[in-house]
């Protein structure tokens, strides 16, 4: 069931005012970097066919606990501003086609104990700074 562009701006517009969402549905297309995320803590959206770059506001708030874009078409690179979500646990980013480098703000996340970066187009060159991250032998990239 392919979703109508309006549909996915009210979802992610739903899931901006409430602290943790999920969807799964395939065919959805982007235009959700246009909402104040103050209350996400997590957010999941997976095989949806997500195009574009990942929006800095998904991390303006720094309550982010949880993302998870994985399996999508998105594209660019990971912001640096990810380094905000001090509380963040879990990060899957894998199979999109990221590129550019890891940011080493991705290590003040010390609470992160998934990271999956794997199956996209980014630098092989890590940050020094993620390999001295606790929990860095559980990361994939």
């Amino acid at each position: 069931m392919k979703l109508h562009k309006y549909f996915f701006v009210l979802l992610v517009f739903v899931i901006a005012t409430i602290p943790h969402a999920s969807a799964w549905e395939p065919g959805v297309s982007t235009g959700f970097a246009t909402y104040k995320m103050t209350n996400l803590k997590s957010v999941t959206i997976v095989n949806c066919g997500l195009t574009g770059k990942l929006p800095v506001e998904l991390f303006a708030s720094g309550k982010l606990i949880g993302l998870g874009f994985y399996q999508n078409k998105l594209t660019g690179s990971i912001p640096s501003e990810i380094g905000t979500c001090l509380n963040l646990a879990t990060l899957r980013l894998n199979q999109n086609q990221l590129t550019g480098k890891i940011p080493a703000e991705l290590a003040k996340c010390v609470k992160l104990t998934v990271c999956d970066l794997s199956g996209n187009q980014l630098s092989p060159e890590l940050p020094a700074a993620m390999k001295a991250h606790p929990k860095f032998s559980n990361f994939k990239f």
